[in-house]
């Protein structure tokens, strides 16, 4: 639904992870980016919406306000909607991407 949603309000690069072999806390992590501080704080707050019209518990929501970066905690779920930039300096996914692989030589 998350992934729909974001597709629908226009989100580019959306990737979702799953992370539940990876993490005791999480089972995805699902990452977005908007082309501007407006579209990012605009894919946030329609997410939320969307998520609030379906009664989906939200634990915490950060940084639409400065919007380079936002987040949405759902719990099992954590979705990162970022500017282009700010999800090229953190690279985030390639952690995830890494530990995966990691895991997968593991096993």
């Amino acid at each position: 639904m998350v992934v729909n949603t974001l597709g629908s309000y226009k989100a580019q690069k959306i990737k979702a992870i799953n992370t539940d072999k990876l993490s005791d806390l999480i089972d995805w992590m699902i990452f977005a980016s908007g082309t501007s501080s407006r579209q990012i704080k605009s894919l946030t707050d329609n997410l939320i919406t969307e998520l609030k019209r379906q009664s989906i518990v939200i634990i915490g929501a950060e940084g639409k306000d400065h919007a380079k970066w936002s987040l949405i905690d759902l719990g099992d779920v954590v979705v990162h909607i970022m500017q282009d930039e700010t999800r090229e300096y953190y690279q985030l996914e390639k952690l995830w991407d890494i530990a995966k692989e990691q895991e997968t030589v593991s096993s």
